[in-house]
């Protein structure tokens, strides 16, 4: 009997590993998973599937995971995925595995793990299609965090790390429909951040205080420059390119570059196909473009 089992598992592992195209791949998977769990109940006799490139393993243990995944059952769902993920780590096919993983960490607070796996996919996989879609749905979940947070400090670091999220996304995925609008958050990020810097330092009683607080501003402001030049400059003809092109005006503004400050004002200012809503901001970016 024993002998018997072996024999119809690697039967099964021959459908499965030499015909992964095949219709016939998922159910000779799910035959030698029964082959395995009978030789170790009913012999004591341990069967595995040959490693090769993984595929097999990987479909089996993917299948396994998604039925776990719909079911909202993400704390089950991640042993399995990191199950597949070890057994496809040489396949194309990882970025099917790792980006539900990080979704699901992600739903069960792992955060760090999930940031490992997405940095670790953004650098070996970064052409896949599934590669953008992980750090998105990662930078979301990161997001939703902080937005739930009580806590200040902590909110502030679950943001920023969303935003890193972002940027891997914005990277390899730059012709995704949804990277304007992404890459204009990741902007606006930063922008936000020096303005909170400012309005701190404003309030400072210190002199000295005061002065470190606007040199902290001016680096913030820096940093927030060339993530609003990317919107402009790849995505100039996006509904956030005026934005992104009006608070570039005033980043400039506020670190002392009038010049670049006047011409990305006077751009704003120029154009005709501005919403008329936008009047004020409009008259603003003439006002400064004139003070510059």
């Amino acid at each position: 009997g024993e002998k018997l089992m072996k024999g119809a598992a690697q039967c099964f592992e021959k459908v499965a590993t030499e015909f992964g195209d095949s219709r016939f791949q998922a159910p000779a998977l799910a035959e030698h998973e029964k082959c395995r769990k009978n030789a170790k109940a009913l012999f004591d006799e341990t069967i595995t599937l040959a490693e090769g490139d993984g595929s097999a393993v990987l479909k089996l243990k993917l299948e396994k995971g998604h039925t776990l995944f719909q079911r909202k059952d993400y704390k089950g769902a991640i042993p399995i995925y990191l199950e597949a993920a070890r057994a496809g780590r040489l396949s194309k096919k990882l970025p099917t595995v790792v980006s539900p993983l990080v979704v699901a960490m992600g739903k069960e607070g792992r955060f760090l793990e999930a940031e490992a796996l997405a940095s670790y996919l953004v650098e070996i996989q970064r052409d896949n299609e599934m590669t953008g879609l992980c750090v998105l749905q990662l930078g979301a979940s990161l997001k939703q965090a902080a937005k739930a947070e009580q806590d200040p400090a902590r909110k502030q670091e679950l943001d920023a790390r969303a935003i890193t999220a972002w940027e891997w996304f914005v990277d390899v995925a730059p012709l995704d429909n949804r990277a304007p609008m992404v890459a204009y958050a990741v902007a606006d990020f930063r922008y936000s951040q020096a303005i909170a810097i400012a309005r701190q330092a404003k309030g400072e009683k210190d002199a000295k205080a005061r002065e470190e607080g606007k040199a902290r501003t001016r680096e913030a402001m820096i940093k927030a420059i060339p993530k609003f030049q990317f919107v402009v400059d790849e995505y100039g003809t996006s509904s956030y390119a005026p934005g992104a092109l009006y608070k570039l005006g005033w980043c400039f503004y506020e670190t002392g570059q009038r010049r670049e400050a006047a011409e990305a004002f006077l751009q704003y200012a120029d154009n005709d196909e501005l919403d008329p809503k936008l009047g004020d901001q409009r008259l603003q970016a003439k006002f400064r473009a004139a003070e510059c």
